[in-house]
């Protein structure tokens, strides 16, 4: 039985265009989406660019996170189907599968079952902005099939899911860019790059930089050193197969006699719920090959979604201080601060100081003729 005395009303679409602009809204909301139908929550993903970026229900959060790691996400029948029915609201299972196939195929008999998931509502959503959106509300087997009526409740919202999706991810394509001017600020040729290759966001020193890249038709990068282009292959292919964390990848890109031009940083992006609709999945950097004094804080928080704190733990510790003196230079208990650099260690994909010192001191500046650079 579906919930009653809720409806869409005003306070729940504000709720939804208040979560374009604040994503962390977003778990919270598709829970309370979930109840108009019942359900155990919701998820909502983002297919595009070679890569699959996704927020959900805390109840929902698992499940997910299984149905990537799984690869189901790519065996997904029900949005498959949706995707040829291509309907203008939201459909159940019933409407878009055969009663056999919603009996027989793998990924409702080995993944959602064994759950005590087997029943949903959901619809595709196409936001003008290069991704497929999927929302999907899973309910008990126990309960029974979505019934109709939960369509009359929640096909008045899907415009405004859909506006709200496309504003995050023009919101995000704008926090791309501001990451690769701020890195030109202080001289850091950057671009960030979909998992396809596709170039979003590129800084003028990174473009004047043809010696060592080329953006080609598409905007498809293409490093020139072959083995930095191999790496670079690799790591898309890593993140389109949703296999790979934070861990950054560096590469020395050499001339045709072999002496080193630049080093290339490959970064690959922090998922979280405040930035799942973000459309870039690799920051690709260019630093030469010397030691530098490494970034502001602001820029370690900007590449490996560190807190400000951890920022400026990282930060100290590429300076080459001690555990304790960091913690007096920040007025911190080496307990305080040790906790903070296990956090920095997770997400930077370090394993101890000395490979976080030569990871913080390697973005160093990078002279080009753009007249971007900085001192640092």
């Amino acid at each position: 039985m579906l919930l009653g005395g809720m409806q869409a009303d005003a306070e729940l679409i504000g709720t939804i265009y208040e979560a374009a602009a604040n994503p962390d809204l977003w778990p919270g909301l598709l829970a309370d989406l979930g109840q108009l139908c019942d359900a155990e929550g919701g998820v909502l993903f983002a297919v595009g660019g070679g890569s699959s970026r996704w927020v959900a229900s805390e109840s929902m959060r698992q499940h997910m996170i299984d149905f990537v790691e799984q690869g189901w996400v790519l065996r997904n029948c029900r949005a498959e189907a949706g995707l040829r029915l291509r309907a203008g609201g939201f459909v159940t299972d019933q409407d878009v599968l055969t009663p056999v196939e919603i009996e027989t195929h793998p990924m409702f008999t080995e993944f959602f079952r064994p759950r005590g998931l087997g029943w949903s509502i959901g619809s595709l959503i196409m936001p003008l902005t290069g991704d497929m959106l999927v929302i999907s509300f899973d309910r008990l087997l126990s309960k029974g099939p979505v019934p109709n009526e939960a369509k009359l409740l929640l096909d008045p919202l899907r415009p405004h899911i859909a506006r709200a999706a496309a504003l995050s991810a023009r919101l995000g394509l704008e926090h791309a860019r501001g990451m690769t001017a701020a890195l030109a600020m202080i001289g850091i040729p950057a671009a960030v790059v979909r998992a396809n290759g596709r170039v979003i966001a590129a800084n003028r020193s990174f473009e004047a930089a043809s010696h060592l890249v080329a953006i080609r038709a598409h905007d498809h990068l293409r490093l020139k050193d072959a083995r930095g282009d191999a790496l670079l292959t690799e790591v898309l292919n890593s993140i389109r197969r949703m296999r790979l964390g934070a861990q950054p990848y560096s590469v020395a890109l050499r001339d045709g006699d072999g002496a080193a031009l630049a080093i290339a940083h490959l970064v690959p992006l922090v998922r979280s719920s405040r930035d799942f609709l973000t459309p870039g999945d690799l920051v690709v950097l260019l630093a030469e090959p010397k030691t530098g004094i490494g970034p502001p804080a602001s820029i370690l928080e900007a590449l490996f979604d560190l807190t400000p704190a951890e920022a400026k733990v990282a930060g100290g510790i590429g300076r080459g201080m001690s555990v304790d003196e960091v913690a007096a230079s920040l007025s911190l208990s080496p307990a305080t601060v040790r906790t903070q650099l296990k956090a920095v260690f997770a997400k930077t994909g370090v394993d101890r100081q000395a490979r976080l010192v030569t990871l913080v001191t390697s973005f160093s500046t990078f002279s080009t003729s753009g007249g971007e650079q900085t001192s640092l």
